[in-house]
């Protein structure tokens, strides 16, 4: 029995001194589940022993030892001031910096069902092995600020051709700039830059000569992040962080590990800013949607001094990797590559080619051609490039109060001629299931001065049908203009369908000339009508020239167009002449903090207009196929009827939007961890009959969809409530 005690006696004791122990050994990148501080191998005692695996020695393991600790005590406004002036304090920084890296990454499909074909660039993972791998080499050049570049000079990997070029689609957020004030371009504001200081609250430990820092957001906001870093309190750099956030449909787990500043990152320039940059870096991505479940693991690691061919016969070229590679592949991606080689052996690819041919069934019907309605075609053919967006895409579906449902598709063809020159097709379509009508647009440019803007452009277009000038004087025998049903009056409508040719060049890169040509052919809907002479309606061309001059007032100003029509009788079968003048002024003015204002102010009006039968403004009309700035509806009217557009033969406008990632329902308890971006808006506007059509309107912005809310008011009046809706699922909003 003593015996049986003293056993769990030593047992216990061993369990206290092993976990006392383990408080006090720095975890590798797995312990980011649990927020563990990392510290880097550089860090590291020179005794410890180091892997030549990039996963074994991405974090070494250290006991820190107290005998060696620095007695000085830093407190955390001393350590904070630091870290916000640590990049200043490195001087004037070179324009780029060039280095190698390496990045591979491994996929696990754990649960997969039909709706994974809903989300971006992940269909590929519906079929096939649950297990992937991949990995290449590559040349990063880092700009001044946030920008990078990264050539591709050989990979490898155990997907398809698309399958590699979609899986990884947070390659961007592998080069964070945690010194900046959004850490990836315009996402996630950074906890080390003194601006965003008032959204986190900081705690520090002290860790003998350096100091951890723990930081959580004030308010749960996808922009914000919860982590720590393991900081050198003497200069404020930050030696190593880990943190979580949220991208597109993705949980991902960060473990950065920041370049020391001993290596200049293989480019002479990068002495000076090497302490900016990672060193390495690993990304645990969870993808979790409608039961779908998908992970995927990047790491990507910088300063490899490795010699690669200027030029290479093929990208992908597993004997050349398997000479460069800087780390030895583990044993499971090992095996991922030997289960890759004997599925594509050229034996069993011919015994299931036979097969195919011989039998035809439903998997198969849905395998050749059913999955490609909703994947992005991608085709690159000698110099021309081709990208045709998904057949069936929900992302594509929007819904408003006044047009219904409308969807939309895009495709874009790009013939690259020469260095300065292309030609570019991009076709664009929508259908309106309310109005049960088509639209589309077919630009067809050719860019012969890439460094001028030159260009030639066609470009062809159809509207909703329009009415003639018959509705002016119709809509001037209603005193109560709010209370006008357009359904109900005695209107001729036309189909519209204008054609464009136009030739541009910029004299200078804040400043570009247009002229051109407008054909505008109009036919009756209905072939009976009989016009006020007695006379059927018969179809109607115009031809008009056009001219005009765009000019940004100063750098980052407003940008001023100004555009003269001229519609000329007799000519190329014109039946109207008219003089039209449009002016426009559109300002979208960044601010702190990923907050933007978006202005325009506008107005035109037609003159000589007595032998004109249309009113067709082209910066004033309702649009069914263009996206406006960062937001589909910024620019737009939503709750006008569309055929005040063209019973007015003069115009003013403004629009004005004001959006922020932090405004009002962030703030909220449950809410605000959802929603991504805020938007104001405030649209006028001064036409004939009334004056002023006034719209105000809120909107938000999740990961899953967007929405916006409006309130109209005509001639001082309540007249309307209306809302817009589209599907993101997903994508990016920044």
């Amino acid at each position: 029995m003593k015996f049986l005690i003293s056993i769990i006696l030593l047992s216990l004791t061993s369990v206290c001194v092993s976990a006392q122990t383990d408080s006090l050994m720095v975890e590798k990148h797995d312990s980011l589940r649990n927020d563990t501080i990392l510290l880097p191998n550089s860090y590291a005692d020179n005794d410890s022993t180091q892997n030549d695996s990039v996963t074994d020695d991405f974090y070494a393991v250290k006991d820190l030892d107290t005998d060696d600790f620095d007695p000085v005590i830093y407190e955390l406004p001393t350590v904070l001031d630091s870290i916000f002036h640590f990049r200043n304090s490195l001087g004037e920084m070179p324009d780029s910096i060039r280095s190698n890296s390496y990045m591979k990454y491994d996929v696990n499909v754990l649960k997969r069902n039909l709706t994974m074909f809903f989300v971006p660039k992940m269909d590929i993972l519906l079929t096939g092995a649950r297990k992937a791998f991949g990995e290449s080499v590559n040349k990063v050049t880092f700009f001044e600020g946030d920008k990078t570049e990264s050539e591709v000079m050989v990979n490898s990997y155990t997907l398809s051709r698309s399958g590699a070029r979609n899986v990884p689609s947070v390659i961007s957020y592998l080069t964070p700039y945690i010194y900046n004030r959004t850490i990836f371009k315009s996402y996630i504001f950074s906890p080390f830059h003194r601006t965003n200081r008032y959204l986190y609250r900081y705690k520090l430990k002290m860790l003998g000569s350096w100091a951890e820092l723990s930081f959580k957001p004030k308010i749960k906001n996808p922009q914000l992040i919860k982590g720590k870093a393991l900081i050198n309190p003497a200069n404020g750099q930050v030696l190593t962080t880990t943190f979580k956030c949220d991208f597109r449909m993705y949980k991902l787990r960060f473990n950065i590990q920041m370049n020391d500043g001993s290596e200049p990152l293989g480019d002479p320039n990068g002495a000076t800013a090497a302490p900016l940059l990672p060193k390495r870096c690993n990304i645990v991505a969870n993808m979790r949607f409608l039961w779908n479940k998908v992970d995927v693991n990047y790491e990507n690691t910088y300063e490899l001094k490795m010699q690669l061919p200027d030029s290479l016969s093929k990208k992908r070229d597993r004997d050349l990797m398997d000479k460069i590679r800087p780390y030895p592949l583990t044993e499971e991606e090992e095996t991922l590559y030997q289960q890759y080689d004997s599925l594509n052996a050229p034996q069993r690819l011919d015994s299931l080619h036979k097969a195919k041919q011989s039998k035809f069934t439903m998997k198969r019907l849905w395998t050749d051609y059913g999955k490609q309605l909703f994947r992005t075609h991608t085709a690159e053919v000698g110099n021309a490039d081709f990208r045709l967006n998904p057949l069936i895409d929900p992302m594509q579906l929007l819904h408003s109060s006044t047009k219904g449902f409308i969807y939309r598709i895009k495709t874009r063809a790009v013939v690259q001629l020469g260095e300065n020159s292309a030609i570019t097709f991009a076709p664009t379509g929508a259908y309106n299931f309310r109005r049960k009508r088509c639209y589309y647009e077919l630009p067809l440019s050719w860019e012969f001065n890439e460094r001028k803007n030159a260009h030639i452009q066609m470009n062809m277009y159809n509207t909703d049908p329009i009415s003639n000038t018959g509705i002016k004087y119709e809509v001037k025998k209603i005193k109560d203009k709010d209370a006008i049903e357009f359904d109900s009056l005695n209107l001729e409508y036309y189909h519209n369908m204008r054609l464009i040719l136009d030739f541009q060049y910029s004299f200078r890169p804040w400043n570009q000339f247009n002229v051109g040509a407008n054909f505008y052919r109009r036919s009756p809907m209905h072939k009976q009508y009989v016009n006020a002479k007695g006379e059927h309606e018969k179809t109607n061309f115009t031809f008009a020239p056009f001219v005009e001059w765009t000019q940004r007032l100063w750098e980052k100003g407003p940008t001023l167009n100004i555009n003269y029509e001229q519609g000329i009788m007799n000519i190329m079968g014109g039946t109207n002449s008219y003089g039209k003048q449009e002016t426009d002024i559109t300002w979208k003015l960044p601010l702190k903090r990923l907050r933007t204002v978006s202005l325009r102010l506008g107005g035109g009006c037609y003159i000589f207009n007595n032998r004109n039968r249309f009113l067709d403004f082209n910066k004033f009309r309702d649009n069914n196929l263009q996206d406006t700035w960062n937001d589909k509806w910024t620019s737009d009217f939503q709750l006008i009827d569309r055929r005040w557009y063209n019973a007015s033969d003069f115009y003013l406008r403004n629009n004005v939007t004001y959006e922020s990632p932090l405004m009002l329902a962030s703030w909220l308890p449950v809410v605000g961890r959802h929603v991504r971006m805020e938007r104001v808006y405030v649209n006028n506007l001064v036409v004939e009959d009334f004056h002023p059509y006034t719209e105000l309107g809120y909107g938000f912005a999740t990961k899953a969809f967007s929405f916006a809310a409006y309130t109209s008011f005509m001639n001082g009046k309540y007249n309307s409530i209306g809302c817009r809706f589209s599907l993101e699922l997903y994508t990016s909003h920044y």
